[in-house]
């Protein structure tokens, strides 16, 4: 015991070694395990704290047009400066929202027959299909450039013309010799001067000159009387209408899409009209042809529907497999999505010369149209007037475009079919896998 008294300190610290040795090896690998782990979840926490600690601060970017670096904070906002922050981000998202809801309302389009759209069954379909016929149907215009018959929606809205017909001439030559010299020769035929005294003679000449002047004169009453010539075959028209039964909803839902592409161009062209008083003092002189190609097809991811809300960026045509069986890509490469619809269109027109620019301009202020192309080719005014195409004085050009319209699903998707909404989808049973839908019989 003596021993151990006097040498108490060196047998605790020889105590101590070997329960240090004997510890690493005793079976507690659970709790070291747990150990360092927890260690490591610290050291991820510090290095977030001294990252954010360090993280250098930066006033926000309000202007979008400001492409500088933003300026650094200097210190920590104070009470004040946070109410001031948080009254500008409620100001920025009621601007924001306000912003939107002017876009959907100068992107909404409205159906040509109320209620028609979406379910586009029952009588509705059937007035959809006759007022579809009535907006499409060509005027023909008669003895004087006046229609013959009542104009379709469309025509009456541009107040077309179109240069007489070889026919048309005709019976307006024969209606003058009726009306005026007719009486006066007897009945005589014009040409068959045989036998007329000296008189009726030169009374028939005097016919045949004037007959020499009603091409020029019935053509320039039509240039007077209207604000653009247009082509019986300008506008896509969809022969299935022309049946006596009921359209189907997608045939409804494509004619409505192109009613409203059409509708947005004639717009366009009025704008740019202004206040002329006829074709020969109109920007645009001659609305050649529209052509109007099946829609591009849908990229969804999975989940997505049609609701108008993306959460990603904007899809492009290249993220298609197989593209190349669709239209050809525009250079902005914008698919039909969740958010929008895509629609391409081709635009051909005649516009005087330095008026280009501004029919373009027009085509895009205010509408969701946006021209990816042009090109433009010379025209001879002296050899189109020979043809009755009485322009004006002013050089003109053929515009041919490629254009692209958006319409929105904040608006467009509480009108669309459901057929049309699983087809687009790609939907089980609908023969169809969301590359597209079925092109139009024109």
């Amino acid at each position: 015991m003596e021993f151990v008294k006097n040498n108490i300190l060196t047998l605790i610290c020889a105590v101590v070694v070997l329960v240090a040795i004997v510890v690493p090896f005793y079976p507690m690998g659970a709790t070291k395990k747990d150990l360092e782990q927890r260690l490591q979840e610290r050291v991820s926490v510090n290095g977030s704290l001294t990252s954010l600690l360090h993280k250098p601060r930066n006033l926000p970017v309000v202007d979008p047009s400001n492409t500088a670096a933003p300026p650094q904070l200097e210190g920590f906002p104070t009470p004040d400066a946070i109410a001031k922050g948080s009254e500008v981000k409620g100001a920025f998202e009621k601007q924001s929202k306000e912003l939107m809801d002017e876009v959907i309302r100068l992107n909404r389009h409205t159906p040509l027959v109320p209620n028609v759209l979406p379910r586009a069954t029952g009588s509705a379909a059937f007035t959809f299909r006759d007022m579809y016929n009535e907006s499409m149907s060509f005027p023909v215009p008669g003895m004087n450039g006046a229609p013959t018959a009542p104009a379709g929606t469309i025509y009456k809205f541009l107040k077309v013309g179109m240069p007489p017909s070889l026919e048309q001439i005709k019976a307006a030559q024969d209606n003058l010799y009726r009306t005026r010299y007719a009486p006066q020769l007897g009945g005589a035929i014009p040409g068959g001067g045989g036998g007329l005294d000296q008189q009726k003679q030169a009374l028939l000449k005097e016919f045949n000159d004037e007959a020499a002047k009603v091409p020029e004169l019935v053509r320039r009453q039509v240039a007077e009387t209207s604000m653009i010539y247009m082509n019986p075959d300008t506008l896509p028209y969809d022969q299935t209408f022309r049946a006596q039964v009921a359209p189907q909803p997608l045939a409804i839902w494509q004619a409505q899409l192109d009613l409203w592409i059409i509708e947005d161009v004639c717009k366009a062209i009025q704008d740019c009209d202004g206040k002329a008083a006829n074709v020969m003092q109109a920007p645009v002189k001659h609305f050649v042809k529209i052509n109007i190609p099946r829609p591009l097809p849908y990229v969804l991811n999975p989940g997505q529907t049609l609701d108008g809300e993306l959460t990603g960026p904007a899809p492009k045509v290249f993220d298609i497999p197989n593209a190349g069986q669709f239209p050809p890509v525009m250079t902005t490469g914008r698919i039909s999505n969740p958010m929008y619809d895509v629609a391409q269109f081709d635009l051909d027109v005649i516009v005087e010369a330095d008026q280009v620019g501004h029919f373009i301009q027009s085509l895009s202020k205010n509408r969701f149209i946006t021209v990816v192309s042009a090109s433009v080719t010379a025209k001879d005014s002296g050899a189109l007037q020979q043809a009755g195409y009485i322009y004006g004085p002013k050089p003109v050009v053929e515009l041919t475009m490629k254009c692209e319209a958006v319409f929105l699903h904040k608006w467009e998707r509480e009108l669309m079919p459901d057929v049309v909404a699983k087809m687009m989808t790609g939907a089980p049973g609908t023969g169809m896998d969301a590359a597209g839908m079925p092109g139009r019989e024109f």
